[in-house]
C-alpha cells in the first residue's frame, strides 16, 4: 500500500487514516498530473530515437567495417549456383529421396566475375555465414544464404574467363 501511495502521490499518514480495501481503493484513486510524473529526456535513454540499444549491434564478423561505407569500389557480378552428388540411382531410379531443390543440395558454388583482375590481386574471406572477395576495383561482400564448414572450401581461379570459383560445403543439420 505504501508503494501505491507513493506512486499516487499520497503521504503515509493520509494512507494509514483510510482503511483500504480493492473495492474501496478503485474509485478513489486520484489521478496524478502529466507534470510531476514527467522525466527527464537526457536521463531516459528510452526517450532517444535509436532504433536499437549498443548492445543489439551485430558482432564484428557481421560488420564488414567503416571502410565499407567510403569504399567506392564495384560491386562485380556473381552467381550462387547448389552442388549435389548425385548417382545414376538418383537420376533415373529416384531411389534416394533427392530432389532439386536447394534442401538435397550438398555444396554452394559462387562465381565471381573480376574482369582485368589477376590471381595474385585477389584477396578472399569466408566465414561460416559470410564471403568477402575483393581487389583492386571491386568487392563483394555476400551473405551465405546457408552455414557453410569455411575450413573445407575451395577456390579456384579461370584466367580466361577471369572469374574466381569458391565452392562451399553446406552444413546440414540432420534430423534423426
Amino acid at each position: 500500500m505504501l508503494a501505491l501511495s507513493k506512486i499516487i502521490g499520497e503521504t503515509s499518514e493520509s494512507v494509514s487514516a483510510k482503511t483500504a480495501s480493492p473495492a474501496s481503493i478503485v474509485g478513489t484513486v486520484p489521478v496524478a498530473e502529466k507534470n510531476n510524473r514527467r522525466e527527464d529526456p537526457t536521463k531516459n535513454e528510452k526517450m532517444s530515437k535509436d532504433i536499437w540499444n549498443e548492445e543489439e549491434l551485430p558482432d564484428e564478423i557481421d560488420v564488414v567495417g567503416e571502410d565499407f561505407i567510403h569504399d567506392t569500389r564495384k560491386r562485380p557480378k556473381y552467381d550462387v549456383i547448389y552442388k549435389q552428388n548425385v548417382s545414376s540411382q538418383d537420376a533415373y531410379l529416384g531411389m534416394s529421396g533427392k530432389n532439386a531443390s536447394s534442401s538435397s543440395c550438398n555444396y554452394i558454388v559462387v562465381r565471381i566475375y573480376f574482369p582485368g583482375a589477376t590471381s595474385k590481386e585477389l584477396q578472399l574471406d569466408v566465414t561460416r555465414t559470410k564471403l568477402v572477395a575483393q581487389s583492386e576495383q571491386y568487392k563483394l561482400t555476400l551473405s551465405l544464404p546457408h552455414e557453410v564448414k569455411d575450413k573445407e572450401g575451395k577456390a579456384a581461379w579461370d584466367q580466361t574467363k577471369e572469374s574466381l570459383s569458391v565452392t562451399l560445403p553446406i552444413v546440414r543439420n540432420e534430423i534423426l
